[in-house]
């Protein structure tokens, strides 16, 4: 019997500090997959990393989460850097 998630993929998005990382976590994470039985994601930090595991059924599934992954990740890069530094 197969895997019923055998596809997989972990991004890891290295930011300028931990605390940017953890803004990015908890923006990042507030919603869950559409399709929980086809896609699962998991994200964690690491220091100043954010990692994001992916695990799905189907390769066009994982393509496709990892894709609207990096988009949400750059809009909230972009935030980061255009805030960065206001509370000096």
């Amino acid at each position: 019997m197969a895997a019923p998630h055998p596809y997989e993929c972990e991004i890891v998005l290295d930011f300028a500090s931990a605390e940017a990382a953890t803004y990015a976590y908890e923006t990042l994470n507030v919603d869950d997959e559409i399709s929980p039985e086809k896609i699962t994601k998991q994200l964690s930090t690491n220091g100043h990393q954010l990692i994001a595991h992916f695990w799905a059924c189907e390769i066009r599934m994982l393509r496709a989460a990892a894709s609207s992954f990096y988009d949400m990740a750059l809009v909230t890069s972009r935030v980061l850097l255009e805030f960065d530094g206001l509370d000096e």
